[in-house]
């Protein structure tokens, strides 16, 4: 996330969020998996990155699923 920041619950309810929009916090470097990707080669990508998910795509690069 940009700026150091991450989001938890208890920062959401405290407020510190409330007027925060997505763009302020998002990333625009996309870690992709793609359609034909191995699970191991997907588990390796989320671990490697320390990230919990990331957008499938297929070969035109669409987004297929998360």
């Amino acid at each position: 996330m940009k700026n150091g920041h991450k989001l938890t619950t208890s920062k959401i309810l405290e407020g510190r969020f409330v007027t925060t929009r997505a763009k302020e916090i998002m990333t625009t470097e996309l870690i992709l998996a793609h359609e034909n990707m191995s699970i191991g080669e997907a588990i390796k990508s989320l671990v490697n990155n320390r990230i919990t998910g990331m957008p499938v795509v297929d070969q035109h690069r669409h987004l297929i699923g998360i």
